[in-house]
């Protein structure tokens, strides 16, 4: 696993790289927490909005740093 990206959909709903598709954030954020401990792998967490913008999140899911 890379660094983590998720994604809103069209539509509705978020796409996570490399791990699925969910229909809330707090689920998505989940998957990639259960992954990472299954890996042992901690990735970088980057949130994509509808509008392209960028985000850095910690693991709670928080704004580490913002891209506009």
């Amino acid at each position: 696993m890379e660094d983590a990206a998720i994604e809103d959909r069209p539509g509705g709903g978020y796409s996570v790289s490399f791990v699925g598709e969910f229909k809330s954030f707090k689920a998505a954020l989940k998957a990639i927490k259960r992954r990472s401990k299954e890996e042992n792998f901690y990735p970088a967490i980057y949130y994509v909005n509808d509008h392209g913008n960028v985000e850095l999140l910690d693991d709670e899911g928080d704004v580490l740093k913002s891209w506009v």
